[in-house]
């Protein structure tokens, strides 16, 4: 069976677009080792094909400054943008009428930008394994809200791997539902004794 109120609430599309916080580390050179805690941003889309099974696909963008203070280029400015697409699966493993739990997996290609003193010096390119668990509320209006955990190795090249841990918060919209939902059972019938 369904879990309940889930056959009721499942949106066969799912628009959402987020912003948080970016965690980096494990760089692999000098600049990805001093990359700052940041911001980022996110965009994504889901497309249900079942009640507990969605493909994903999707963007995110980050911008990281580099510590340089206890370095000879102190004097410098230094950021990095690191930029993404990727495609991916979600699972939603506990489902509510309004509320649902779930975990996604993708992969995809990423960038990453260099500036110093605002001008591009160096870039790098390479591929990432997005992953995250997530809650996420259904209310009223087609609005979804919801909360985000997500780990981000990124594989580069030029020594510019790093991961990252991301707290991230979601507002979107959603339409339709499942062509796939589990039908319902109907309620037997009352037995009516016959008279002898």
């Amino acid at each position: 069976m369904a879990s309940p109120g889930f056959s009721q609430e499942t949106p066969a599309n799912l628009v959402r677009l987020g912003a948080g916080a970016t965690f980096p580390g494990n760089g692999s050179g000098w600049v990805t080792d001093h990359l700052q805690t940041t911001w980022m941003a996110t965009a994504g889309y889901d497309r249900f094909l079942t009640p507990h099974w969605a493909l994903e696909a999707g963007g995110s963008w980050q911008r990281n400054p580099v510590d340089t203070s206890d370095s000879p280029i102190s004097d410098l400015d230094l950021f990095s943008d690191t930029w993404g697409l990727h495609a991916g699966v979600r699972n939603d493993l506990l489902t509510k009428k309004t509320f649902h739990l779930y975990a996604d997996l993708g992969i995809g290609f990423y960038q990453s930008l260099l500036y110093v003193n605002g001008t591009q010096e160096d870039s790098a390119a390479g591929w990432g394994v997005p992953l995250g668990l997530g809650g996420e509320f259904f209310l009223p209006a087609r609005l979804s809200l919801g909360l985000r955990l997500g780990y981000l190795p990124l594989f580069m090249s030029q020594g510019a791997s790093f991961d990252s841990l991301q707290v991230q918060l979601q507002v979107g919209t959603f339409w339709g539902k499942t062509q796939f939902q589990t039908p319902r059972k109907p309620k037997p019938e009352p037995i009516v004794k016959q008279p002898r």
